[in-house]
């Protein structure tokens, strides 16, 4: 017996989700949080929040707003608000945070150099991002827990996830 499956409504506020065993390539513009478990090699560009899990693998350059890192990630990274590093992270390029926006807990990995931004970086970075986000004013994250890992779906309560470690 066939039965009909409902398709599922996306939107904007929700997290776009790489899953473990999965590939990706090519130059990904995100204006909603991403969530990567499997494996993307290009260029990505996101004005939320990125969260790799310890099963992901990223081979590119990044620039996003704020990153939580578990798994890997080869290519240079622009953060403009926050990243945190897991004791399961390895990072290999160089990592540029503004000033008192890095968190590095023990045992995570860095191959490369990390420096905090320039004003002209920053004016760029907050060029780009502004044009990726136009799109999502006006729409409101969400709140709820996904219910696959216990992390949460908006971007704010991921890095207040994060951070909880340090206390």
């Amino acid at each position: 017996m066939f039965w009909k499956r409902k398709s599922a409504k996306v939107t904007q506020a929700e997290t776009v989700y790489l899953p473990k065993g999965s590939q990706g390539s090519g130059h990904w513009n995100c204006t909603t949080p991403v969530r990567i478990g499997g494996y993307f090699e290009g260029r990505l560009d996101c004005s939320g929040l990125l969260l790799i899990e310890a099963s992901g693998e990223l081979f590119a350059d990044v620039w996003v707003r704020q990153a939580v890192i578990h798994g890997r990630v080869d290519g240079d990274l622009y953060c403009q608000e926050q990243l945190v590093l897991h004791p399961t992270a390895e990072v290999t390029g160089n990592i540029t945070v503004p000033p008192g926006g890095f968190v590095m807990l023990d045992g995570a990995k860095i191959g490369g150099g990390v420096r905090s931004w320039t004003k002209h970086q920053a004016e760029k970075s907050e060029e780009v991002l502004q044009q990726l986000t136009r799109k999502t004013r006006g729409v409101p994250p969400k709140t709820e827990l996904d219910d696959d890992d216990g992390f949460a779906s908006d971007p704010e309560q991921l890095v207040e996830q994060s951070l909880h470690y340090l206390v």
